[in-house]
């Protein structure tokens, strides 16, 4: 099982496992000076730590394996709480087994505001005589088509 690859879903490299195992000491040392992913990738490969392919580890694989390792919740069943199961309530609430009943959270006295008006339908662009709109743009003078321009010497 060891030997096998540990990509996917729920699964952690041996860089993780590593970095867990020596969080404390990690922490220590990364608040004394930044880290160096480049130097800390090469000594986990020096060392047979690879990544979840088998490969040496690189910079960014080690950075990003040192984000995992320190967000990651322990793998412990004896601290994880015990589930309780939960069943919806016809008002969009929940009510556990037990009888402990959720709903959503509001504010006291606080009164919703309405909600926005519908939008009304944007007016329709008048229709406009074409001709009329050129002599507008062109100061009402007649048009008098292509003109070849003069030719200074």
């Amino acid at each position: 099982m060891r030997e096998g690859r540990v990509r996917g879903q729920g699964r952690r490299s041996p860089i993780v496992i590593w970095m867990q195992r020596n969080k404390v000491a990690l922490e220590r040392g990364f608040a004394e000076t930044a880290p160096s992913w480049e130097k800390l990738a090469a000594y986990l490969g020096d060392h047979g730590i690879t990544d979840g392919d088998g490969k040496r580890p690189t910079a960014t694989a080690t950075r990003q394996a040192w984000y995992r390792a320190r967000t990651a919740k322990p793998r412990s069943s004896a601290s994880a709480a015990p589930r309780t199961s939960v069943q919806p309530v016809a008002d969009g609430g929940t009510q556990q087994a037990d009888g402990e009943r959720f709903t959503f959270a509001t504010l006291r006295n606080h009164t919703p505001a309405p909600g926005p008006e519908p939008a009304a339908p944007p007016a329709a662009p008048a229709k406009r005589d074409a001709e009329a709109e050129i002599r507008r743009l062109l100061g009402d003078k007649p048009r008098r088509g292509f003109r070849r321009p003069e030719q200074e010497d």
